[in-house]
């Protein structure tokens, strides 16, 4: 896997554009020569290899039909290759020997077959072909040049298919260099029986004339049973959500008033407040598409040609059975009559401050709803849509690595937003589906879809509304209705580090080589090499890599820690692998692509959620107690969609909802808490669903939405301290400061820069509520409602102010900005940014330098315990100066100069550092503390100034006492 997480979005994008999509095929492009048998001796046979150690005394789940013991059984058809199979010992998996497959293709999308001389027919009854092979490219190297790999039958009716053996477009090629089960659940379109032929192997970006190898393993053909399973049972009450209100937005005014009357058939839904009055005129004919705005004269149907599909995506006649306003929401009670159609729905609207509430539930034990579709606002004159930053259904969606996702509309000054409860839903998923804005209609959100379970029924309908309307952004954000992290006060000083390899000492210098730099306040997390030393898997274990060990990680822990950081490990409850010794079928998730296992990370599937919340409760607690880290890093949780990992397998508590996803997620996170005694933190992606369940993550920037931080700053930095990684060295401090996050380490120099702007600040606005978002539009500052209307988030000036009393500005624009700030003014360049605490010393700078004639840089830091400079190369005079780049870092011994880059001369104030008008000496030393000279100073004087020699590490800064005045 990644040794960086991180990249697994760039990993994806990838893949995506080298793998071949598409369903079953009946026909087949590929042109297969003369078939030759497959012999029983590898003339290169290489040194014998081992099982999988995790497979070592574990009892398969039945016999194989088929092995390659006997590779004369099987035979070779070439395209445009040159292939021969071998039996061999190489590599195994289970039995003696497995079979060895050289080929060499002649073209990018050569293949070839692997077949039995004599094609077997299966049992009738027989659904499901399970397959051992060993790929032999990672999805992380060289991806684009793996086979996609086939089952090749032949069914009743004498047609041949090749049906792939992943349904998930995104990992049908063999991804990994290690043992993999692969799995088919033949479909009921394939007629019974079926005769298997054989394997067939396609390549898609594959190199002519290079020797590749594969191995063949066992092969298996059988009926899946589905016994009955036992759960540990769920807790009843969860700690989320905290009120009945869930994702109320915020109103901001609290003076206003909520009235329901009835006019004629139609009933009102009325909001008045100082700050805007808005009216919802429901028709109860129909129990979704009925909804009409007034407001300042305006009329717009907020979801016309809103649909409610059943199964078959067909349409219904409803009929009002009864009606009435009780306590302010209207009731109502409809019966849904098609073509053997006859289900009864109880639905309700309700108005909450500016935000109309509709709810629908089915009475009904089995739904036979398919899917809610949004429609569209009409009557749109002036509009647009606005893409949210983190705001968003699932990252990976649509088989083509887009983002799905709702978006906010602006129409003739006002802001709209429908979200539905995920605190209430039973929907299999949510989709913001195609949007845009035509023939003034404008589309913004998809609706949400019903999947039939694995026993063919679906799960009744049953959602909850919200139509949030205002003149005022931040008024249709949902809230995010989840308990703040507790662990501020463990986290917010730090920041954050990824590491990974199995290389102990190369890692370790990582931890001493920056921490002789003064980076101090540090919670580094390792990858999963500290659980694997190959392909084998790396979740679901206690037992460490064995090439490192229980003993040198438990050293190592203790190492690091010694070094004043905290350490976590790497662990995952998302991604199961065949070759772990815990491996069992039952415990795969159900997709609905032909009920078939779900795929999740290369040469894993997806376990269900209950599976990964009740593992994690008997792991978490040994791997904490065996190495003693201090918190967890939980990998997948939170990058996934929910609604990619909904099990369809009926045996399962809540099977069929990303809800159940959610909640078992959310759940298992914070327990891993619990368990380690510390912060959890995880991939980030769709992040925003558990915000605080966790204590944060490190996200990625969807680069191609508006730079828009305000749900981030306003929803999910109230609850917890996230990071961002993928944004270069030059953006990255802008990007941390205008959405509020924590710092995530880089290497050398740029992770000493990003620490000194960032470590001593994040105390004064993680976790911190904002008080103020301001853009400036070149003239003054205005709203994030006013920035929007004036196109100003796609390069925009950011200014952030926060209860605690720090401002930040950054800016994003390819302009200068001129900042007045204390009586002093600031130009920042793109990406400049300007933070400061009124009555404290914080202060930090990144800036063009009023002193240079080039236009160079000047950054500058100050808080109590470091001080950051950076010249760009100019001379700096005044009480923090010098030429290059330095820090004034404090020690638990005292003060440090911290050379960093291009430093030439150091020129300070003792009075900085709380000095003034006592001699000091200045020790020059070695990396290991040793001292090299003395550098004297003046006794008394206030300022240092010296010029730094290659040689010295850096210095300390020694007072001497005996002196008096």
């Amino acid at each position: 896997m990644l040794k960086h997480k991180s990249l697994r979005a760039c990993v994806l994008l990838c893949l995506a554009l080298n793998i071949q999509q598409g369903k079953a095929q009946e026909t087949n492009e590929l042109e297969y020569g003369e078939a030759i048998k497959g012999v029983n001796q590898d003339p290169k046979q290489k040194s014998i290899g081992s099982k999988p150690y995790e497979m070592e005394g574990r009892t398969e789940a039945r016999e194989p039909l088929f092995t390659f013991d006997d590779c004369t059984q099987w035979q070779v058809r070439a395209n445009q290759s040159e292939v021969a199979l071998y039996r061999t010992k190489e590599q195994r998996v289970i039995g003696d020997y497995s079979g060895k497959v050289v080929y060499k293709t002649k073209q990018a999308k050569a293949g070839f077959r692997v077949e039995l001389v004599e094609p077997y027919k299966f049992d009738k009854e027989w659904d499901c072909i399970n397959f051992w092979n060993y790929g032999n490219h990672w999805l992380w190297e060289n991806s684009g040049e793996a086979m996609t790999h086939y089952a090749v039958i032949q069914d009743a009716k004498g047609r041949e298919i090749t049906i792939p053996f992943m349904q998930e477009w995104l990992w049908r090629n063999m991804n990994y260099k290690y043992w993999f089960l692969n799995h088919i659940k033949l479909n009921d379109s394939i007629v019974r029986p079926i005769t298997f032929i054989g394997l067939e192997f396609k390549g898609n970006g594959t190199k002519p004339d290079v020797e590749n190898n594969i191995f063949l393993g066992p092969i298996y053909g059988y009926q899946e049973v589905l016994k009955p399973m036992k759960f540990k049972p769920f807790p009843e009450k969860l700690p989320f959500p905290l009120r009945e209100e869930t994702i109320l937005p915020t109103n901001k005014t609290t003076g206003f008033s909520n009235r329901v009357e009835q006019q004629g058939e139609k009933y009102l839904f009325s909001y008045e407040g100082k700050d805007a009055k808005l009216t919802y005129q429901v028709d109860p004919a129909y129990p979704i598409g009925g909804v009409t705005l007034l407001c300042d004269g305006q009329e717009k149907k907020v979801n016309t040609n809103a649909k409610i599909l059943f199964e078959k995506r067909t349409e219904a006649e409803w009929k009002v059975m009864d009606k009435r306003v009780e306590n302010d929401t209207l009731f109502i009670c409809y019966k849904a009559v098609g073509k053997g159609l006859n289900q009864r729905f109880d639905c309700s609207y309700t108005i909450k401050q500016k935000s109309l509430i509709w709810t629908i539930e089915e009475k009904a034990a089995d739904g036979k709803v398919e899917e809610i579709c949004l429609g569209a606002t009409d009557n749109v004159s002036d509009g647009k849509l606005v893409g949210v930053p983190f705001l968003v259904y699932n990252p990976f969606a649509n088989d083509s690595y887009t983002a799905d996702a709702p978006s906010i509309l602006y129409a003739d000054n006002l802001f709209y937003l429908t979200m539905f409860d995920w605190y209430y839903t039973n929907a299999s998923m949510y989709y913001g589906g195609e949007q845009g804005i035509k023939e003034g209609k404008a589309t913004y959100n998809g609706g949400v879809r019903y999947y039939p379970l694995n026993n063919k029924k679906r799960n009744p309908l049953r959602e909850r509304l919200f139509i949030n309307v205002s003149p005022d952004v931040h008024e249709v954000f949902p809230t995010i209705d989840n308990p703040a992290s507790p662990m501020r006060s463990n986290q917010v000083d730090r920041l954050w580090a990824i590491n990974g390899g199995s290389d102990l000492p190369k890692l370790g210098k990582f931890v001493t080589d920056l921490r002789s730099k003064g980076v101090e306040n540090v919670s580094i997390r390792y990858h999963e090499d500290f659980w694997r030393a190959g392909g084998e898997s790396y979740t679901f274990r206690t037992i460490p890599n064995p090439d490192l060990g229980t003993e040198r990680l438990k050293e190592y822990v203790r190492f690091v820690q010694g070094q004043d950081w905290r350490i976590g490990f790497y662990s995952n409850y998302m991604d199961f692998a065949p070759v772990n010794a815990l491996w069992n079928e039952d415990w795969v998730r159900i997709s609905h692509n032909d009920y078939g296992w779900g795929s999740a990370w290369c040469r894993c599937y997806a376990n269900k959620v209950t599976i990964g919340w009740e593992q994690q409760a008997l792991l978490a607690p040994q791997i904490h107690k065996t190495f003693g880290t201090n918190f967890s890093y939980c990998d997948v949780e939170t990058c996934i969609s929910p609604m990619d990992r909904v099990d369809y397998d009926y045996r399962t508590p809540g099977a069929g909802k990303f809800r159940t996803v959610f909640e078992y997620i959310g759940m298992t996170l914070m327990n891993e808490r619990r368990a380690y005694q510390g912060p959890v933190y995880s991939e980030g992606g769709t992040h925003w669903f558990y915000a605080g369940l966790l204590d944060g993550n490190y996200s990625h920037m969807n680069h191609s939405l508006p730079i828009f931080p305000d749900f981030q700053l306003l929803k999910i930095n109230p609850l917890e301290m996230d990071g961002m990684s993928n944004v270069s060295n030059e953006a990255y401090v802008a990007y941390a400061y205008a959405f509020g996050n924590i710092g995530i380490l880089s290497d050398g120099f740029d992770a000493v820069r990003r620490y000194a702007f960032l470590q001593p600040f994040q105390n004064s606005y993680s976790m911190i509520p904002v008080k103020s978002i301001r853009y400036f539009d070149g003239k003054s500052y205005v709203s994030s409602s006013d920035a929007i209307k004036k196109d100003l988030l796609k390069s925009p000036c950011i200014q952030v102010e926060y209860n605690s009393g720090l401002k930040i500005y950054a800016n994003f624009s390819d302009q200068p900005w001129l900042v007045k700030e204390n009586n002093h003014d600031y130009s920042l360049p793109k990406y400049g940014t300007l933070a400061v605490l009124p009555g404290s010393r914080l202060f930090s700078v990144s800036s063009t330098n009023p002193a240079s004639s080039t236009g160079k840089l000047l950054d500058k830091v100050y808080s109590d315990h470091l001080f950051y400079i950076d010249t760009y190369g100019e001379v700096e005079k005044g009480e923090f100066g010098g030429k290059g780049s330095y820090m004034l870092k404090k020690e638990k011994f005292g003060w440090e100069i911290i050379p960093l880059k291009d430093l030439e001369e150091v020129d300070f104030n003792l009075s900085l550092i709380g000095f003034s008008e006592l001699g000091v000496d200045i020790e020059a030393i070695d990396k290991n503390g040793n001292i090299i000279t003395v550098i004297n100073q003046v006794p008394l004087a206030d300022q240092v100034h010296f010029e730094h020699k290659p040689q010295y590490y850096k210095y300390k800064i020694c007072p001497v006492s005996s002196i008096s005045k």
